[in-house]
């Protein structure tokens, strides 16, 4: 997933997100995989208008 997240066809998807789609973005980096309650919490707090 990191090596895609660094590619540039990420990069353009990114680019391009304000006029193909709308929503809130939230990014970061774990080692363990969260529980969908503890993902929602924190793309509740931290998540940044796309």
């Amino acid at each position: 997933m990191l090596a895609y997240v660094r590619s540039p066809k990420h990069m353009k998807a990114m680019k391009a997100f304000s006029s193909i789609a709308i929503g809130r973005l939230l990014s970061y980096e774990s080692d363990i995989i969260p529980s969908w309650d503890q993902a929602l919490l924190k793309w509740e707090r931290e998540a940044r208008d796309g």
